[in-house]
């Protein structure tokens, strides 16, 4: 019995790791939603936009709607991928709203990022964090997609989770920018580049080790 257990542990681990990025992602996802509606008439006196009434006359204005209205879409259908159920007993919606979560990536949203991230708060090394970010989650997610159309179901899982930690970056950004500014009363640019970092590196690399460790029969959306 105790041996049962503990075989169950990591399997255990990684189902509530699931139940609550999806809870997260869900409630971020939503709020993103409901805060897109604000930007119909973008306020530069504060948040987001702050100073940026001029840059948003010029071309920044389209690739920045273009990122705000995709990001809910991509987030909220990339979570049905971390469903055993769905992928197995709903195969046609795994790959519809998996089309559409690689489309919505490839042709909007990592276009359009990229062109915000050339102008992000916080200066160079933020501009340097996004400038990594966005190339690779497009790299990951085109990858995906290479391998799922190849048959090769291993490599797309794998691809696909680097993929979704990427787009949960958005989901930590605003985690931990709401502890920093709530706890401790900070929302400085030096505040801001450490969490733009904090949102995808740490997450990515530990999904590395893990992959590079775990038997080679695991994976992580399985």
């Amino acid at each position: 019995m105790k041996i049962n257990i503990l075989k169950k542990t990591p399997f255990l681990f990684l189902t509530l790791v699931k139940l609550f990025l999806i809870l997260l992602s869900f409630i971020v996802g939503i709020q993103i939603f409901i805060k897109t509606f604000e930007y119909y008439q973008p306020d530069f006196s504060y948040g987001f936009l702050k100073g940026k009434e001029e840059l948003f006359q010029s071309f920044y204005k389209y690739a920045f709607y273009v990122h705000i209205v995709s990001a809910p879409v991509i987030l909220l259908s990339g979570l049905t991928q971390f469903f055993r159920f769905i992928r197995i007993k709903l195969l046609a919606v795994h790959k519809l709203l998996g089309l559409i979560y690689v489309f919505f990536i490839l042709f909007l949203a990592a276009p359009g990022g990229l062109v915000m991230g050339f102008y992000a708060h916080g200066g160079f090394w933020a501009i340097i964090s996004f400038m990594l970010l966005t190339p690779l989650w497009w790299f990951f997610t085109w990858k995906a997609y290479k391998y799922i159309k190849s048959g090769n179901y291993e490599k797309h899982a794998t691809y696909m989770t680097r993929s979704m930690i990427l787009t949960l970056s958005a989901v930590f950004l605003r985690i931990y920018a709401f502890i920093a500014l709530w706890f401790f009363q900070d929302n400085s640019p030096e505040t801001y580049i450490l969490i733009s970092w904090l949102s995808w590196l740490p997450n990515l690399l530990l999904f590395e080790l893990w992959f590079y460790l775990k038997p080679k029969s695991s994976a992580f959306l399985s």
